[in-house]
């Protein structure tokens, strides 16, 4: 009986050193991604390192690093155990701060909600250390484009020990951008009133003056929703409870119901340009002393709640030209900003002219019109729309989108294009998780011989 409990000792004592030595050995022979997707939980491996978890981390983490910087530049290569590797390492040593650091920006390249989940688990180790939400935050607003939860994670790293000036300022800046102007100064006022550095006290109080200015400016004007977008120029908004369809003041857009095909095109990503920015949004506006247009529509001025001037950015960036037939205080503003946009090709001025990028660029062009090359993979019919698909996996990627009743504007069967390599030209917008050009008419594509 001893014997068999001595043995049981034994093999129970040597079976994790073998099975640590094999797992060592085949790190040190070629690395192989399939090991990654095998490995034990992160809890039975720290066992096994016999007290230097740290040890164990870092061989993991160092032949990692070898085998993703050799397939780096292999187009199309993906990483699909990589987010299994890191949260494995942090199970290993979950008080190592920069391995969720480094995992979190390689897992940018493979899905940047893993890399945001991986951060999430950090903050819950290392409630402290603002690096960690700081760049949850980056990857909010430079990946995924989204400035409220962008801005959320700035403002919990604004209020940790030890970060920069800057986090505090891009708080402030993507609140602005949403019209959050009182959470802006909140931020912003907190670092103003702890910091000793004059230049800095100097630099923030100009900026929360700015903000209560917009704000003052803000509550002079009447607040709005945006219910539907006609064109570039013409919408429907709820006022004091009261629907109501306006016209913007000194603001031409091109008309959606031209016969002429390239007209029509130009009227309908005007279009696209004022749903991205208005539709179904809170506004302000001013009515114009002449009240109401010949149609009975209002004529209004109107602004983002970033206290953003409307009427003056769509002309900025080139989606409307200035309608000079009647005076109002803003024309020689809507003159100057028409010719800025044509020098600069801005907008529908330069259209055509864009320079086409890959389409994992293509959520960093959201809010621009802009030009996508890549090599349709499949064309999927779908119930209402077809996609032009740059990836088989459509949901996370970009997808050109043709509406079923445009599909009879294209002379050439749609289907045709699956398989080949084609430039698309649109504005770009976000539905769900991917971007994607909405395509008009057959101008907006282009085979690339």
């Amino acid at each position: 009986m001893k014997r068999n409990f001595l043995a049981l000792i034994i093999i129970f004592l040597t079976l994790p050193l073998i099975v640590f030595f094999n797992v060592k050995s085949s790190f040190l022979s070629k690395p192989n991604p399939d090991v990654y997707l095998y490995l034990p939980s992160g809890n039975y491996l720290r066992t096994l390192s016999m007290g230097n978890p740290s040890f164990l981390g870092d061989l993991i983490m160092a032949r990692a690093l070898t085998y993703f910087g050799s397939h780096y530049y292999q187009r199309g290569y993906k990483y699909e155990w990589l987010y299994h590797l890191f949260d494995v390492l942090t199970d290993i040593d979950p008080y190592n701060k920069e391995s969720y650091l480094i995992g979190a920006r390689l897992l940018t390249l493979v899905d940047v909600n893993l890399s945001n989940k991986l951060l999430e688990k950090g903050m819950s180790y290392h409630p402290d250390y603002w690096k960690i939400p700081e760049l949850i935050g980056f990857n909010y607003f430079y990946h995924l484009k989204e400035p409220a939860k962008a801005a959320k994670y700035y403002e919990i790293a604004s209020n940790l020990p030890g970060h920069p000036p800057y986090v505090p300022s891009l708080a402030g800046k993507f609140y602005s951008e949403i019209g959050m102007l009182e959470e802006a100064i909140k931020v912003l006022r907190n670092f103003y009133e702890t910091t000793e550095d004059k230049r800095l006290k100097e630099d923030f109080g100009e900026q929360i003056e700015e903000l209560e200015q917009k704000i003052r400016e803000r509550r002079e004007k009447i607040p709005a929703r945006v219910t539907k977008v006609f064109d570039g120029d013409t919408f429907n908004l709820i006022i004091n409870g009261r629907e109501e369809k306006v016209r913007l003041v000194g603001v031409d857009a091109p008309e959606i119901d031209e016969e002429r095909e390239k007209v029509r095109l130009m009227g309908l990503l005007a279009r696209d340009f004022a749903q991205f920015h208005l539709e179904n949004k809170d506004v302000y506006i001013l009515i114009d002393k002449q009240g109401r247009d010949r149609y009975g529509r209002l004529l209004i001025y109107l602004w983002l709640p970033s206290m953003v001037f409307f009427n003056e950015l769509i002309i900025e960036e080139g989606f409307a030209n200035v309608y000079t037939r009647f005076y109002h205080p803003y024309q020689k503003r809507f003159i100057e900003a028409e010719r800025v946009a044509r020098e600069r090709n801005k907008g529908l001025w330069g259209f055509g002219k864009e320079i086409p990028y890959p389409p994992q660029d293509a959520i960093y062009l959201l809010g621009k019109l802009c030009a996508i090359r890549f090599k349709v993979q499949k064309v999927y019919f779908g119930r209402s729309v077809v996609y032009l698909q740059s990836s088989l996996d459509w949901q996370r990627n970009f997808n050109a989108v043709i509406f079923l009743n445009d599909t009879g504007r294209f002379r050439k069967g749609i289907k045709e294009y699956e398989g080949k390599e084609i430039i698309v030209r649109g504005f770009m917008k976000k539905y769900k998780e991917h971007p994607e050009i909405i395509v008009h008419s057959p101008l907006q594509i282009e085979e690339n011989e």
